[in-house]
């Protein structure tokens, strides 16, 4: 029983987790259309999952709201790169996989890095 009521919170601790990742994407995608950019780069920053290491990559190489810092975005490219585990994903359906591609391409754009 006491494994049961142990279960059952972690499930109900992840969704909160998944549900607060999906509200801060939202978030801070709302942010930078409305020219916040700042505030989205935070708001991604806070998010911690692999499309918000995509967004803030963009941000860093194309100094959005930040100063322009290919080591940063290559580090956060990175951060996309291993936060995706392909074989834990249905990689045909899954949205993530686009930002795999293009993510292996900007690492091959930088091989100093």
């Amino acid at each position: 029983m006491k494994l049961l009521i142990v279960l059952l919170f972690l499930g109900n601790l992840l969704s909160a987790s998944s549900e607060f990742i999906v509200e801060t994407n939202k978030a801070a995608y709302r942010a930078y259309k409305n020219g916040n950019y700042k505030k989205a780069f935070e708001l991604y920053k806070s998010a911690n999952n692999p499309k918000a290491y995509y967004n803030m990559a963009q941000f860093y190489e194309h100094g959005i709201g930040v100063k322009k810092d290919n080591q940063s975005a290559m580090r956060n490219y990175e951060m996309v790169y291993y936060a995706i585990d392909l074989k834990s994903y249905k990689t045909c359906e899954n949205e993530l996989l686009p930002y795999f591609y293009i993510t292996l391409k900007k690492l091959k754009k930088f091989p100093d890095y």
